[in-house]
């Protein structure tokens, strides 16, 4: 689905009241309104990020950053 589509849910604060699991089943990136006669409140769960492949080495590397180099055959020669 497109970051433009919401999907909205709208629901009465008495519905919200008796019944709280309903903001649990929400899917990320799916609204509910809750009606008021101030004006109501609106939550959102956030969606779900995924992350390429370059993304990901890049947060490894900014992680690492400062560590000293490892050698993987001292690892290696540990465990014989």
């Amino acid at each position: 689905m497109s970051d433009i589509f919401v999907r909205v849910k709208s629901i009465t604060k008495r519905e919200l009241s008796r019944n709280p699991a309903k903001l649990s089943s929400l899917k990320p990136g799916e609204t509910i309104a809750i009606a008021d006669l101030r004006g109501g409140l609106t939550l959102t769960r956030s969606k779900r990020v995924s992350l390429t492949a370059d993304q990901i080495e890049a947060e490894i590397q900014r992680i690492c950053a400062g560590s000293p180099p490892l050698d993987s055959r001292t690892l290696q020669e540990d465990e014989d």
